[in-house]
């Protein structure tokens, strides 16, 4: 159903009589971001994102697609967002195949994605489509905070090193989540070889409506989110 319907309930009329049906959605928002990529050592790096979209976010995807002069336009739009992405080449599969997920695939580049200091390498790991502000502003709530629908979202990030170069400080694996496992946000960092940085985190929103009461612990998650994906990894060349 459409993201503005899913409000609880829905009123059914039928021909003798008229009923309340519960339209809560049993489809979850379902993305994975995946990158294959290398930095060098003037802070740029070169790979491949391939994205899996399932269910709603195929599904919004779709409908972002629609409303597009042409598939170019999100393209373009996504570089807007990114300053500094270059989208060498592109690839979409299942756009109009509604019960598959949506794959898209791009080549990139991605200038100034580390900062060089002298021997340093300042570089924090969420490349792509940063989130930087917390959706919760505002320190009180008088109504529920409605999802629509449940999500998860998973960004798995390899990153090979330049050549010369160590990390010298990463930031520290981290577990988060709120009371009956309502949200959950799991980010764990390993290095494997000495030059290879594996990144996996995953955030999954279980619930889809918040109450007044409930409002201080979900905006204290983000707040906690956030904070954890703009720690930085600093290499040191060798």
């Amino acid at each position: 159903m459409p993201k503005r319907c899913l409000n609880g309930n829905g009123l059914l009329l039928r021909e003798n009589r008229v009923d309340w049906a519960n339209i809560t959605s049993t489809q979850t928002y379902n993305d994975i971001c995946y990158i294959d990529a290398k930095l060098d050592a003037t802070g740029k790096v070169t790979g491949k994102i391939s994205y899996n979209k399932k269910s709603y976010a195929a599904y919004l995807l779709r409908n972002e697609l629609t409303d597009k002069n042409d598939i170019e336009e999100y393209y373009s739009d996504k570089v807007k967002r990114n300053p500094g992405l270059k989208l060498i080449s592109k690839s979409i599969q299942n756009a109009d195949s509604i019960q598959l997920p949506v794959k898209l695939s791009f080549d990139f580049e991605l200038d100034n994605a580390g900062m060089v200091n002298d021997n340093l390498i300042y570089i924090i790991p969420e490349l792509i489509d940063k989130t930087t502000e917390n959706p919760f502003k505002s320190k009180k709530r008088e109504y529920p905070v409605d999802f629509a629908f449940p999500f998860d979202e998973t960004y798995i990030l390899n990153l090979k090193l330049p050549d010369g170069y160590k990390v010298e400080e990463k930031p520290e694996n981290f577990a988060l989540k709120l009371p009956n496992n309502d949200a959950s946000f799991n980010y764990t960092l390993s290095v494997q070889n000495g030059n290879l940085i594996q990144l996996n985190y995953k955030l999954a929103v279980k619930k889809t409506i918040f109450v007044p009461s409930e409002y201080d612990a979900l905006r204290e998650f983000y707040t906690l989110l956030l904070k954890k994906l703009d720690e930085q990894i600093v290499l040191k060349k060798i």
